[in-house]
Parts: C-alpha cells; structure tokens; sequence
C-alpha cells in the first residue's frame, strides 16, 4: 500500500502543471519612420501574441531619468512628433511592452535621434496677383 501511494505522490510530481501562465513575446523590429520631422514609431506583435494585446509604450532621452509613459494602444504604431519638439539633438530611446490579461513581455526597444528625419522636398504653389505672389 506504501508503495502504491508512493507511486501515485511520484506520477503527480512528475505531471506538468497546466497552471503554468504561458510567456508572451515581446515586440519586435521596433522602427521610427521620420520623414519631415514627422516621427511614427512602428513595431511587429511578438510570435504567438493574441489578439487584443495592449502595448505600453514610454520614452526616455538624455537629459530624462526615467522614461516617460507615452500611452498604451493595441495598433502597432504610435506618432511620436510632438514628443521630439524642440529636441533635434537628442537622443530618444522607446520602450514598448506587450501586455494581454495576467501576463505581460519584457520591453522591447529602439534608440532614434531626430537629426535622422528624412527631409522630402516641400509642395510650393506660386500665383501672381497684380504686383505681388501668393506662395502656398
């Protein structure tokens, strides 16, 4: 009888719990798409997340100790320019999180200095009127 109880503490043991809550996935290829001074900080759900994953995203720069939270959204992308106003020579660093129910991932993050916006040409209209020009 010993040995039957002692068998059946073993297999229990030895079961693998079913409570365990699974890891989720952090972000990946976090980018900052800047094309005149307009900053979209873009980013891929992690392998396996669920649907309806919300994602903390927050910011720090060089002179700012810790991160400032920024939002939390279920897109995968965020507009950062107001942000970065008045910065041009900072160095931003963002940190996105998933997050879906009890679990959460560890932050995924990217480094974005706003000097690397791409600078497009900007659409000029000229019209005369008389002994001026009207520049749009």
């Amino acid at each position: 009888m010993k040995m039957l109880v002692l068998l059946l503490l073993l297999q229990l043991w030895m079961k693998p719990c079913s409570c365990v809550v699974p890891i989720l996935r952090p972000p990946t290829n976090l980018t900052v798409v800047s094309v005149n001074f307009n900053h979209t900080l873009h980013w891929i759900p992690g392998p396996h997340t669920p649907p309806g994953t919300r994602y903390n995203v927050t910011c720090s720069w060089s002179n700012r100790r810790r991160p400032r939270r920024l939002g939390v959204t279920t897109d995968t992308s965020l507009r950062v320019s107001e942000l970065t106003k008045g910065r041009l020579f900072e160095t931003f660093v963002f940190y996105v999180a998933s997050t879906s129910g009890n679990r959460a991932s560890t932050p995924a993050n990217t480094s974005f200095d706003v000097i690397q916006s791409v600078l497009r040409p900007v659409l000029v209209s000229v019209e005369g009127c008389g002994d001026c020009l009207l520049v749009n």
